[in-house]
């Protein structure tokens, strides 16, 4: 029996098509490196037999989005970085937990999905997001990345303190972030750096963040 099929298929690098939807029930697999394309055909096969059928295909398009954030150092916060909690004497200030390194990430791939800033989704006038884990920010981020259909490529971050050391904290923040984004830990790279001691930062009151999120849509 001939099926006619709508199909979304994800084909990738190899050109293995790696999903199809016949008899309206949908199978889908997302890879990542994948590109997609929306057909109308009797039968989906290989890149090659596509090309043959007249299908026109599309390559998804890179965006990269950059990011700054930037909190006072205070006495009676908790320090957390990445969704990682930190043995320090002051954390920062602020309307969530103050997580500079996830807003930072947060605002960058909301900036590569032309979706506005951090404080247009969550403001820190409304009381929902009063202490909140910023790790839900970016779970909130990637649904409407994944609403426009577009996929995270890479992170790329860097704090700025004085203290205390982050690197050996760097893994379990990788995987914390990676998890909330729906990644691989190997797409996200992080880095440290002081302030050489000039400044709110180099005086130790304030600490920040800079990221660079590339997605492809």
């Amino acid at each position: 029996m001939r099926v006619r099929a709508t199909c979304i298929c994800a084909v990738a690098n190899t050109f293995q098509t790696w999903c199809a939807r016949l008899d309206g029930a949908a199978l889908q697999s997302r890879s990542p490196g994948s590109h997609y394309w929306i057909v109308d055909r009797d039968w989906v096969g290989t890149h090659e037999k596509a090309q043959a059928g007249g299908i026109v295909m599309s390559s998804p398009s890179p965006r990269v989005g950059i990011a700054y954030d930037l909190h006072r150092l205070v006495e009676g916060r908790k320090l957390i970085l990445g969704g990682v909690e930190l043995e320090f004497a002051k954390g920062p200030a602020g309307h969530s937990d103050g997580d500079v390194l996830s807003h930072a990430i947060c605002d960058a791939l909301l900036g590569a999905g032309g979706l506005g800033d951090i404080g247009t989704h969550f403001p820190d006038t409304d009381a929902k997001w009063k202490g909140v884990s910023s790790l839900i920010f970016l779970e909130q981020t990637r649904k409407m990345l994944d609403e426009r259909g577009c996929r995270i490529a890479h992170i790329d971050a860097v704090v700025i303190t004085e203290r205390p050391k982050l690197t050996p904290h760097f893994p379990a923040m990788r995987a914390a972030l990676a998890k909330a984004l729906g990644v691989a830990p190997e797409q996200i790279n992080l880095k440290a750096k002081t302030n050489e001691g000039v400044d709110a930062i180099g005086r130790g009151e304030a600490i920040a963040a800079h990221a660079v999120a590339t997605i492809e849509c």
